[in-house]
């Protein structure tokens, strides 16, 4: 067992080095890691599974967040991320996918597709055609402009619009100031506006 002091310098330790003794495969940098990103995680998946009706959904985060660290232990997957002080924004776009990828393994029944952000709307009884099109259209601008989003729009434009979480949720969650998600919500309307 090491010191108490060393394991106080990994709480103090630079997210970049932590990432790097974490694949280093060392048991107090992943303690540290599971501490300081836990949280994060369990939030960004309870958010997603709460979109769908769902029972059981405390049990159905902590498997997703314990699958997830286990994953990012065996499989090194830390390494993909290439701007490692960023590494919030990508665990809050995993952490949805992973508990996407939980429902459809646990509720098959209740989640029978979701593979995108962009999925079909939900049918109403009667639907006119000429409305069913100008939606598909307007679908399918937004869709091509998410493509040239800047990662931290994706996360934004995730979060903000179709979450519609409100801007202090996710400055908090995502530990920026409201101001940067608001401007990022307006960049974000001007750029699909263009394409529109």
């Amino acid at each position: 067992m090491l010191p108490i002091m060393e394991h106080a310098a990994y709480k103090k330790m630079k997210t970049r080095l932590l990432i790097e003794r974490c694949l280093e495969k060392s048991f107090p940098a992943w303690g540290e890691f599971a501490r300081r990103y836990g949280p994060l995680i369990e939030f960004s998946a309870k958010r997603a599974l709460s979109k769908y009706p769902h029972t059981g959904i405390n049990e159905s985060v902590k498997d997703v967040r314990q699958n997830i660290l286990t994953s990012l232990w065996s499989d090194g997957k830390l390494a993909e991320i290439k701007n490692r002080q960023s590494i919030k924004y990508w665990l809050v776009i995993i952490s949805r996918n992973a508990a996407i990828d939980h429902l459809r393994r646990q509720e098959k029944n209740i989640l029978i597709k979701d593979g995108a952000f962009f999925e079909k709307l939900p049918m109403r009884e009667t639907v006119d055609e000429k409305e069913s099109q100008n939606t598909r259209y307007l679908k399918k601008k937004i869709k091509d402009a998410y493509k040239f989003f800047a990662p931290k729009e994706k996360i934004i434009f995730n979060l903000y619009f179709e979450k519609r979480l409100k801007a202090k949720e996710i400055a908090e969650m995502l530990n920026i100031a409201i101001g940067n998600v608001t401007s990022a919500a307006a960049k974000i309307r001007k750029k699909i506006h263009r394409k529109i």
